[in-house]
């Protein structure tokens, strides 16, 4: 396949392939091209093209299920969302760390920039070895402006990540092989710190007075969450220790998007055959799943083969080998053995257990001035806390 008379806006080099929905995406340096019916090549046709907005680094293209996210030269963005805006600005999942995100980038060599996506966790790291640093996008939800909550790992400089059907992720570094699990680093506990913007609190022209700090915490036992805020641009911080009471921190028991262990399934003997979920998780329609087994599986499926869920209800689905309104798989046997089903692109929706243990943390605040940044930090050992909402009172003093 020839692809230089179909650049929008003259040749461009391919930096990666991805496929979406049964659709090829060829990322350029510069544009992308997308391809529909890609499932049979004699039938594939040129559906879009994008110019101005490409892939810089081939390793940084992850697909979710749902959408594909890469690195382009604008920062993190999204495939789907770049399809249907077509502008580089507004489909920046990294916006709120744009500046310094380049500005790391700027000092790595791009082949060397590696990513992976977390089904089990629901983020996406890219990692910059130069700067030993690891940006790790939370995509559960995203932000009322469009991009993704950030965090930064620093002091790590992985040279490889996988992510396994079994739900781990691997990171790899010279000499070393590496787990991401529990929450500490390595038997030991480490520092949480978060610290917001430079802001005004009030009138952009009045001196504030800062009354209180109320921030949400889910997680965390037995321990100090430390806040602290400062004025108008210093780093002279006030700060409050306050505690978060001892308390049961009961994780999710199934994990939070899906069973990364998979799905033990019933399979019938049926025209279509009847997928059950014997764990009551439901499905969702156009999931890309596998099957194995401990014995034989019904004719008519086939271990590791990919299927598409379609007629999802509650708990039970059909399976085809395209996606909805695709033709449901019939049976003519029983098969043996007990089946499970793996999801590749998990949204499964899973029940809970027990809830994680939630707190509104508040704090007396002083001082006053026309900017503030306020900052967060604890001590992780051994369980999960995470800073859900801040909340910032004040009350408008004279203007100036």
């Amino acid at each position: 396949m020839n692809v230089d008379r179909v650049w929008t806006n003259g040749a461009d080099e391919i930096t990666g392939l991805a496929t979406h929905n049964g659709s090829l995406i060829i990322f350029g340096k510069r544009q992308i091209l997308v391809y529909q019916n890609a499932t049979t090549p004699s039938t594939m046709s040129l559906a879009d093209a994008v110019g101005g907005i490409g892939c810089t680094a081939r390793d940084t293209i992850q697909s979710t299920g749902k959408d594909v996210l890469f690195l382009s030269n604008s920062g993190v963005r999204s495939f789907a969302r770049t399809i249907i805006e077509k502008s580089a600005p507004l489909g920046d999942l990294s916006k709120n760390v744009r500046n310094d995100l380049m500005a790391s980038l700027a000092s790595e060599t791009l082949a060397n920039v590696k990513s992976v996506y977390s089904e089990k966790e629901a983020f996406y790291l890219l990692t910059l070895p130069s700067t030993k640093q690891v940006y790790c996008f939370d995509t559960r939800t995203q932000l009322q402006d469009g991009s993704f909550r950030v965090t930064v790992w620093d002091s790590i400089e992985p040279t490889s990540l996988l992510y396994r059907r079994n739900g781990d992720l691997v990171i790899g570094k010279n000499g070393y092989l590496g787990k991401y699990e529990n929450y500490q680093d390595d038997t030991s506990s480490y520092r949480l710190q978060y610290y917001t913007n430079q802001s005004d609190i009030g009138i952009a022209n009045a001196t504030s007075v800062l009354k209180k700090l109320k921030a949400v915490v889910i997680g965390g036992s037995n321990q100090f969450v430390t806040m602290k805020w400062a004025f108008d641009f210093t780093t002279n911080y006030l700060s409050n220790n306050v505690a978060i009471p001892t308390q049961s921190v009961a994780e999710y028991g199934i994990a939070e998007y899906d069973n990364p262990d998979g799905q033990v399934v019933t399979i019938t003997n049926a025209s279509p055959s009847v997928i059950t979920s014997v764990d009551l998780s439901e499905f969702v329609n156009n999931n890309t799943v596998t099957l194995t087994t401990t014995g034989t599986l019904p004719s008519g499926f086939s271990v590791l083969t990919t299927y598409y869920i379609i007629n999802a209800s509650t708990n039970t689905c059909n399976l085809s080998l395209t996606p909805s309104p695709g033709t449901a798989i019939n049976t003519s046997s029983s098969g043996s053995g007990t089946h499970t089903m793996q999801h590749i692109h998990p949204t499964v929706v899973s029940n809970y257990s027990a809830g994680v243990a939630l707190q509104t943390l508040v704090t007396q605040a002083s001082g006053a001035g026309k900017i503030v940044q306020t900052g967060y930090e604890s001590t992780i050992n051994g369980s999960p806390l995470s800073i859900q909402k801040i909340e910032i009172q004040f009350k408008d003093g004279k203007q100036t």
